[in-house]
């Protein structure tokens, strides 16, 4: 019973603490570093978790004959060896199908948006990796749809000065170029699979437009002038967060205002060394609960061909 019932149970609460941690942990660390460690680290987790309760929901699955009969193994041995109460079993299905369906809804909700995108710019993408759109809104976005591309419409022109329109190319270029919006939705999708990681998955936003901050401060010279094009941006801009692409005043622009008038991040190692113990405590405790499995089958597999060839030895 062990070998699937405590490992599952460990590996659950490594990753209800690593949601529990992770944003703590994201906002005091560099954004660079946190994107891309809170990233992986939901992923790891969601696929761990959703590993572990499929497993679990499995076993009670494959004790029925018409499924056990495809992989050759024996129901009796099967319920006799099973670790995991029918009803622990049953809550595991519900979970595992409503964090798939979760899942699949996101992911077709961003490929609709890339969609959307796509035809969006359609007309402007011999134009360049910059779309100016003719709109008197303050927006500014990058998108990753027809091999990336930065739109800014002449509101926002407008309304900024040149220096801080360098800032915010810069600002949007980033975003681009470290592929910001898949890190975001790796852990959208993840958090949509475990709802406890959405706090997390929310830092990875944060994260990276503070990343994208950093490398426009480092590409203008000025912290200060970002801070003033995010402020004045923030001030004016429509409230549109595009299908398929990153706004340019996204998160908190207050914090990110702050931060840009404060110097750089620090590095600080011991919180990251943390959060990956309990990604590799989570991940660790899956790959045990399907060792777990994979021993149970066999092993009902295998009997029941010894106790088939008894029974035909000897009537």
């Amino acid at each position: 019973m062990g070998t699937m019932i405590w490992p599952g149970f460990a590996c659950i609460a490594a990753c209800l603490l690593l949601a529990l941690v992770a944003p703590r942990v994201g906002r005091s660390i560099e954004p660079a570093l946190a994107t891309r460690l809170l990233g992986g680290a939901c992923v790891a987790a969601a696929l761990s978790v959703l590993w572990v309760i499929v497993l679990d929901a499995g076993t009670s699955l494959v004790q029925i004959p018409a499924i056990a009969r495809f992989g050759d193994w024996s129901p009796q041995l099967l319920r006799l060896a099973d670790p995991v109460p029918q009803w622990l079993a049953f809550g595991c299905a519900v979970v595992a199908t409503a964090a798939m369906i979760g899942g699949i809804s996101t992911a077709v909700r961003r490929i609709r948006g890339l969609i959307a995108m796509r035809r969006m710019i359609a007309g402007a993408a011999t134009a360049g990796p910059l779309i100016v759109i003719d709109d008197p809104r303050v927006v500014a976005f990058a998108t990753p749809v027809a091999g990336g591309r930065v739109a800014i419409t002449t509101g926002m022109l407008r309304q900024l000065p040149a220096d801080e329109r360098r800032a915010l190319l810069a600002h949007e270029s980033a975003h681009l170029h470290h592929h910001h919006y898949w890190w975001v939705t790796v852990a959208d999708l993840a958090a949509s699979v475990c709802p406890p990681l959405r706090a997390t998955a929310q830092v990875v936003g944060e994260s990276a437009e503070r990343w994208a901050d950093e490398c426009a401060a480092s590409a203008v010279g000025d912290r200060r002038v970002v801070a003033r094009a995010l402020a004045r941006a923030a001030v004016s801009a429509t409230p549109i967060r595009p299908a398929g692409g990153v706004t340019a005043v996204g998160g908190s622009v207050v914090n990110r205002v702050q931060a840009m008038l404060a110097p750089p991040p620090a590095r600080r190692l011991v919180p990251v060394w943390a959060l990956v113990v309990l990604v590799a405590l989570s991940t660790m405790t899956a790959w045990t609960v399907g060792q777990g499995a994979d021993t149970m089958f066999d092993h009902s597999h295998h009997s029941g061909q010894i106790a088939s060839g008894s029974s035909q030895g000897h009537p």
